[in-house]
């Protein structure tokens, strides 16, 4: 699963997954409850919430959200 990517966007993708995990591996979401907010968020359905296809764009947008919030609003999850 996936797209291409150069080796900035692969380091890209890295951060924001970094960022995003911790929402569910050290924060008060679920892993299940924060991709929702994750499509959420983003405004993406399901099947284009992988940050694996994230352009550099998104995965700025999401390292800014993540680092912005340490709770995200549990009703959006």
């Amino acid at each position: 699963m996936g797209s291409l990517a150069d080796p900035a966007l692969r380091r890209k993708r890295i951060q924001a997954h970094a960022a995003f995990d911790r929402l569910w591996k050290e924060g008060p979401l679920t892993k299940k409850q924060a991709y929702r907010w994750l499509r959420g968020a983003l405004g993406l359905p399901e099947e284009q919430a992988h940050i694996a296809c994230f352009s550099h764009y998104q995965c700025d947008r999401l390292i800014a959200m993540c680092s912005q919030t340490s709770q995200p609003e549990r009703a959006a999850a």
